[in-house]
């Protein structure tokens, strides 16, 4: 997975935001989950802010950009060839990726 800069700058920035606020303990080691979910059979891009307390044996943590990115080994599979980003236009705004699973399996335009 690569994470591009404007992703990982949107991510320091609500990380640091979320101590800020009190949500997140100032020394706590804290990371963003990035996952695939299931919704009406569809796979799904989501992702959030954990504690280390939420990371599972199922989880692998990686560094992008300086962001401790958790993801669990399902989802990392099908993230393998994909770009994270961040954009705010036609679109609206939030974090997005450009494909689910792997290339040659992924029909055009998704």
């Amino acid at each position: 997975m690569i994470i591009t800069s404007a992703a990982s700058d949107q991510m320091k920035h609500q990380l640091e935001k979320a101590k800020r606020k009190g949500r997140v303990p100032e020394d706590a080691k804290i990371a963003m989950r990035v996952q695939i979910l299931q919704e009406d059979g569809k796979p799904k891009f989501s992702m959030g802010i954990e504690y280390d307390d939420f990371i599972q044996e199922t989880d692998d943590i990686i560094v992008l950009n300086g962001i401790r990115v958790i993801v669990d080994k399902e989802s990392g599979k099908l993230l393998e060839e994909s770009t994270l980003d961040f954009y705010n236009d036609e679109r609206g705004v939030g974090f997005g990726v450009d494909r689910i699973g792997p290339k040659e399996e992924i029909p055009e335009g998704m």
